[in-house]
């Protein structure tokens, strides 16, 4: 089968043909037209012509303005501002360090009284109980003789009257009585 007449190919090939003679014409007026010329224009005045053919071999670029040139110098007081700031930052950072420094130490020393305290305390607290851990085993000792009564109420601490609940007072009034009237067994 042979397509012969394939409207996509035509198309195609029209079209090159077309974009063809374009490219052409554009390339032939491109050449043809290469831009103004020296004989386009009219010359004003033959000094400043005469002039720039003198100077040719001297710098090119002597006319243009540079970047650095365009940096202005800051001013006196600026710099002087600048200056004394940085010296004022300066100063505050060592008087920060200084400041820090302190506070370490004094954090140290602190921490070193407290170690001390609370050894002491721990000491202190020790001794306390082995103490304490003496006078009951000695107390148990006497309690055979005693009353069961007597036992709790010298376990019991009468010194401070914290929040009154109904038991507990009642218990306390009796074992207070108890400790203050002498015992009627022992009376008979």
């Amino acid at each position: 089968m042979e397509l012969e007449n394939d409207p996509a190919a035509d198309f195609l090939n029209r079209e090159k043909e077309m974009l063809g003679e374009l490219e052409n014409e554009i390339s032939n007026t491109h050449n043809a037209d290469s831009g103004p010329t020296s004989d386009d224009f009219v010359i004003v005045d033959n000094d400043i012509q005469e002039n720039n053919n003198d100077n040719e071999n001297e710098d090119a670029f002597a006319g243009m303005h540079f970047q650095k040139s365009l940096q202005k110098e800051e001013p006196e007081k600026i710099r002087i501002w600048k200056e004394q700031q940085a010296l004022m930052l300066q100063e505050k950072d060592k008087e920060e360090k200084e400041a820090i420094e302190k506070l370490k130490e004094a954090g140290k020393k602190e921490l070193e009284d407290w170690y001390k305290n609370n050894k002491s305390n721990l000491d202190k607290t020790k001794v306390n109980n082995r103490l304490d851990e003496s006078n009951r085993n000695n107390d148990n000792n006497i309690t055979e003789g005693q009353e069961v009564w007597k036992c709790v109420y010298n376990l019991c601490d009468f010194s401070q009257q914290k929040h009154s609940s109904g038991a507990r007072d009642r218990m306390r009034n009796i074992l207070l009585q108890l400790n203050q009237t002498p015992s009627t067994k022992n009376l008979a």
